[in-house]
């Protein structure tokens, strides 16, 4: 299901829920973010119901922040930053 994401305030998307991963990506509140589809899921053995970050599958991919590394489509975002799902 392809659909648009909505942030409440500024934040972090990141590639480890638990932020031990260095590849993070500051996006801002109410710009709409296109995704092929979104999922809930466990992360490594720490259940979804934990760690309360959805996996975002965008369309368009966001580099890393002062990272030369290539962007990335994949992103977990923690629920608590999400407006709308549309």
């Amino acid at each position: 299901m392809s659909g648009t994401l909505t942030l409440k305030k500024d934040t972090v998307f990141k590639q480890d829920p638990f932020g031990k991963d260095q590849d993070q990506a500051k996006v801002k509140a109410n710009q709409p973010i296109k995704f092929s589809y979104i999922e809930i899921k466990d992360y490594r053995g720490t259940p979804f119901t934990q760690h309360q970050h959805l996996e975002v599958h965008l369309e368009n991919s966001i580099p890393p922040d002062g990272s030369n590394k290539p962007p990335i489509f994949t992103w977990f975002v923690d629920v608590k930053d999400v407006a709308r799902i549309e």
